[in-house]
């Protein structure tokens, strides 16, 4: 058998690949540790920068329940049905989610309050923030007699002018109607507008068109994404508020996307908004803060 002698060259040749090789190697790690630092892990405690935002839009049929997770705090706006209670403690403590800087009640009907008595009673809650009325509904007073029961009525706190919250770099603003509407609970809804730097969410209740009115020629509604209000319903002045929030991406909650407007989904789709039917799966927004929000769906 003949073998060829390595040549010079030959060993010139092994050194550069071999050098090359290593550095590949080690691009490859550094990149790898970078992104894992970068990585947001959508549970309250494991965030580990600041204008790391997580809002987790949750599959409760026709109804609201949203989960907001930032490096330090963690803010549930309204907590869906009574009957899918049982499925949003499941999903907090998915996230190790022990306790809850503040829960947003929105209105008292029941598919926005329903799961609120399940909340307190297996999460350390240290506010909520509710409208100013009286609610009429069954699910409300359940509620309010538990709250009486634990002796935690002290907890709430009626939101009757702006409330303004600021946390890691987050500013969340409560903003209440500016009159009550009797015997309409939807126009009560507290609305809710969290900016993360460049980044910008607007939780809009169940408003109708006389709470819409309100709200229109504000330029506090403008937002990258947007909770629809009244679950996709049209009102007369939808559009027009659609418009003026001019957002990037809108999530619909509701039962299926059938009941949802399609003159609302005409609307969207010529704006070049890209949107989202919770029916679908739960929704999660991840936002660092730069215009660069990321949202996937579990389906």
């Amino acid at each position: 058998m003949l073998y060829r002698r390595k040549t010079g060259t030959d060993s010139k040749y092994i050194r550069f690949f071999l050098t090359t090789l290593l550095c590949i190697c080690s691009c490859i790690f550094l990149l790898s540790c970078s992104r894992e630092k970068e990585k947001i892990t959508g549970t309250g405690a494991n965030i580990t920068k600041n204008n790391y935002l997580v809002v987790d839009y949750l599959n409760v049929g026709k109804g609201d329940c949203m989960l907001i997770q930032s490096k330090t705090h963690t803010y549930l706006i309204d907590t869906g049905y009574e009957e899918t209670a049982d499925e949003v403690t499941a999903f907090l403590e998915s996230k190790n989610i022990k306790k809850l800087d503040g829960m947003i009640i929105t209105h008292y009907d029941k598919d926005h309050i329903g799961g609120a008595k399940d909340i307190v009673k297996n999460f350390d809650v240290n506010v909520i923030y509710m409208p100013k009325y009286d609610g009429t509904g069954s699910k409300y007073q359940k509620f309010m007699d538990k709250l009486d029961k634990w002796d935690k009525l002290n907890l709430i706190s009626y939101v009757t002018d702006k409330v303004s919250i600021e946390f890691d770099g987050i500013i969340m603003d409560i903003y209440p109607a500016k009159e009550t509407f009797n015997e309409d609970d939807n126009n009560n809804s507290l609305v809710t507008k969290i900016v993360n730097n460049d980044d910008s969410f607007l939780f809009a209740g169940d408003i109708e068109d006389e709470r819409i009115s309100e709200l229109l020629g504000n330029s506090m509604i403008k937002a990258d994404v947007l909770k629809v209000p009244y679950h996709g319903r049209l009102e007369d002045n939808t559009i027009q508020f659609m418009d003026e929030v001019a957002p990037e991406y809108a999530i619909i909650t509701c039962e299926s996307e059938s009941e949802v407007a399609t003159s609302l989904i005409y609307e969207l789709e010529k704006l070049n908004v890209k949107y989202y039917f919770n029916c679908n799966g739960n929704i999660r927004c991840e936002s660092d803060g730069t215009k660069n929000i990321k949202i996937e769906q579990n389906k």
